[in-house]
C-alpha cells in the first residue's frame, strides 16, 4: 500500500505528507498530555485535526494532472437536481 502511494505521490510528497501527519499528531498528543488543562487545549487540536485533513488533500491533490484535479474536484458535490423529486 505504502509503495503504491509512492508510485502515485512520488518520495516527495510521501515525505511531506508523512511528516505533516506525524508533526500535528506530535503536538497533539503533547498538548493532551502535558496542557491538558487549559480550554484552548481541544480547540487547538481540532485545528490541528483540520490543518492535517486540508494539508493532505492538496497534497494529494497536488499529484493530479490539471483535468484530473477538476475532474475529481466535481466528483463528490452533486447536483441539488438529482436529489428533488418531481
Amino acid at each position: 500500500m505504502i509503495n503504491r502511494l509512492q508510485i502515485f505521490l512520488g518520495v516527495q510528497r510521501l515525505r511531506v505528507l508523512f511528516a505533516l501527519i506525524g508533526a500535528t499528531g506530535l503536538v497533539s498528543l503533547i498538548l493532551n498530555v502535558i496542557v491538558n488543562q487549559y480550554e484552548w487545549v481541544s480547540p487547538f487540536q481540532t485545528i490541528l485535526a483540520l490543518a492535517a485533513l486540508v494539508g493532505s488533500v492538496v497534497i494529494i491533490g497536488s499529484a493530479f494532472e490539471r483535468e484530473e484535479r477538476a475532474r475529481y474536484a466535481a466528483t463528490p458535490r452533486p447536483h441539488s437536481a438529482r436529489f428533488c423529486s418531481a
